[in-house]
């Protein structure tokens, strides 16, 4: 299997439009009108939110982390942010290490590392967090740094919670493997379990 024809078939479906631009266009305004609704929110609840998070609170040390990212409240600070992720992370938040993941791939307040990218991801993953399913899955298709069918079962899984870009990724992909190893990954689905991390 190669993973550029693998990497073109899921690049094609992460980004193809919806066919009913009705829906596309009110789904991306509902997007935005939800993001801004949220800076407004962080950018309101941000002293208290910093308070609450040098206290060791993962739920605000995730929403300071996301403040710094977006420049919500504050000047965008990568490297402020990516810290607030790791301490909301080390903490078992999975959205705080979904985040990570992203911002270890790119390169985003800490040094580019795909093998850490992966790291964090899979902990989200784990965890049921849908974004974090697609983001591993995505990128170990990419990098060419996992099993084509274990990326499948995560988009799969990602599916599974309602997630589109996990659905694209799934109906990508199961035209690349065997009917045997689609077989092998959807019962890895059926019987798969969200194992929590301590928070």
């Amino acid at each position: 299997m190669h993973s550029s024809i693998v990497g073109v078939l899921l690049t094609l479906a992460v980004s193809a439009p919806v066919s009913w631009v009705g829906a596309a266009d009110m789904s991306g305004y509902l997007e935005q009108q939800a993001a801004a609704q949220a800076a407004s929110r962080a950018a309101a609840d941000f002293k208290s939110d910093l308070g609450r998070a040098q206290e060791g609170e993962a739920e605000a040390q995730f929403r300071v982390g996301t403040a710094y990212r977006k420049g919500w409240g504050v000047a965008m600070e990568p490297a402020a942010a990516a810290n607030w992720m790791r301490e909301s992370a080390d903490q078992g938040n999975a959205a705080a290490q979904h985040a990570l993941g992203e911002m270890y791939e790119v390169g985003e307040g800490v040094p580019r590392n795909e093998v850490r990218a992966l790291e964090w991801y899979r902990r989200s993953a784990r965890q049921g967090h849908a974004a974090g399913q697609v983001g591993l899955a995505t990128l170990m298709v990419n990098s060419g740094r996992g099993e084509v069918t274990e990326a499948y079962m995560w988009f799969e899984l990602a599916a599974a919670a309602g997630d589109q870009i996990g659905m694209r990724g799934a109906a990508a992909l199961q035209p690349v493997l065997a009917p045997d190893a689609v077989a092998q990954a959807k019962e890895r689905v059926r019987h798969w379990v969200a194992v929590p991390e301590r928070q």
